[in-house]
């Protein structure tokens, strides 16, 4: 098991605002692919542009940002200030 902190970027017109998220991926998973798929999905019927940015309806733009691979003590340490996903 591998364990990240990743950052899912939100745009909207001039400001940029930053979630801060955790998750952990078994050894033979891609965690880039996994922080993608988290973007993706981080709205309903999000479309991809040519650019990498993913698009709720045309108003806001998501897209991946920071990724750090991070210890299971650490991991287990900001689990009350960072919201977990992939369970």
């Amino acid at each position: 098991m591998r364990y990240f902190l990743a950052d899912i970027a939100e745009h909207n017109g001039e400001f940029v605002h930053h979630t801060t998220i955790r998750f952990q991926v078994e050894d033979n998973i891609d965690p880039r692919g996994a922080h993608l798929e988290i973007v993706a999905s981080w709205y309903s019927g999000m479309v991809e542009d040519k650019d990498g940015y993913w698009w709720s309806r045309g108003v806001v733009a998501v897209s991946d940002d920071k990724l750090t691979e991070i210890d299971k003590a650490t991991f287990d340490g900001v689990e009350n200030h960072i919201i977990k996903l992939f369970a």
